[in-house]
């Protein structure tokens, strides 16, 4: 679980940030959500290895993510993590669509609408898309 935290010292600056909470004992009483899978690891806080292939690259990081986290997760593999690298939505539809087994099925355009809802990737122009600051809550599944 993801938390925003802002914070006012005595003498009134404010610090903010994002931290990741985990749980750490579960009330007996508290019932257990169904059907969503639970992350184990904390993978926005480890290195990103973008020096693998794209197959690899998705087969790491991407088991168990909907279509619109994929889609932003291939973006980020295309775009080497970098936040103004704009890519063609055919490139990725093309890396997409070369690893159907890996990813899914075929290339949903809506992913791309879905992506941009949640705030992990923005479109600049015209059929390219880019990361957005956020894009690592994909990690996160949420």
């Amino acid at each position: 679980m993801k938390a925003h935290i802002i914070v006012t010292d005595g003498r009134g600056e404010t610090f903010e940030g994002i931290v990741t909470l985990s749980l750490t004992q579960r009330n007996s009483n508290t019932p257990r959500r169904h059907g969503r899978k639970r992350i184990t690891t904390d993978q926005s806080d480890e290195e990103l290895s973008y020096s693998s292939n794209p197959r690899a690259f998705m087969n790491k990081y991407g088991k168990g993510m909907s279509g619109p986290q994929k889609f932003t997760l291939l973006l980020a593999f295309l775009a080497k993590g970098k936040l103004v690298q704009v890519i063609p939505v055919e490139q990725i539809a093309a890396a997409w669509n070369r690893m159907k087994s890996v990813m899914g099925g075929a290339f949903n355009p809506a992913y791309t609408t879905r992506a941009k809802d949640k705030g992990w990737i923005d479109s600049p122009k015209k059929g390219g898309y880019v990361l957005s600051d956020s894009w690592k809550d994909v990690l996160h599944g949420l």
